[in-house]
């Protein structure tokens, strides 16, 4: 269950002003709200500049390539992987290689490893970036399309692949 302040401040980041979305969400992310994915979700559709503005205020600018390493090896510190995903995939076609790439980067079939879950979230994440992109995503097709028949992913990631798959080539 919700704590009363934390939901008095899930309640303010979604109803208040544009120009405060950004405080109340880095609000929402100092008191480890679990409801921080959902808020940015909603806030995401409405204001398309608000999680590359969020990024560069958490990580102080960190560059495209190096959200997708952190995200690749487990996450960006300090920042929820929405924000992460969501501003990568603002920056469309240009970063689709080097999300292509860090996805190859997973074995396929997927390892049961001690690393397992922690490989299954990344690339969930990262496929969350590519289905943000849409059809200017293209080259990552045939990665996506390994990554949804893998038996031994998790069903989450192959649900991912398939939601990308579904973006980039909508109809």
């Amino acid at each position: 269950m919700m704590h009363p302040d934390e939901a008095e401040l899930v309640r303010f980041a979604l109803e208040c002003a544009p120009e405060q979305r950004e405080e109340a969400v880095l609000a929402l992310i100092e008191t480890e709200s679990t409801e921080i994915v959902k808020v940015c979700d909603r806030l995401f559709r409405d204001d398309e500049g608000l999680a590359g503005r969020l990024l560069a205020r958490l990580t102080g600018g960190a560059t495209a390539e190096s959200v997708i390493e952190d995200l690749r090896t487990g996450g960006v510190p300090g920042v929820p992987w929405i924000i992460a995903a969501e501003a990568l995939a603002a920056h469309g076609a240009e970063v689709v290689p080097a999300l292509v790439t860090a996805l190859e980067s997973f074995p396929l079939p997927a390892e049961q490893t001690e690393l397992w879950m922690r490989d299954e979230s990344a690339k969930y994440r990262l496929m969350h970036a590519l289905e943000k992109i849409g059809p200017p995503a293209a080259a990552a097709v045939p990665v996506l399309t390994a990554i949804s028949t893998d038996r031994e992913a998790y069903r989450d990631s192959r649900w991912q692949a398939e939601q990308a798959l579904e973006a980039i080539n909508p109809g």
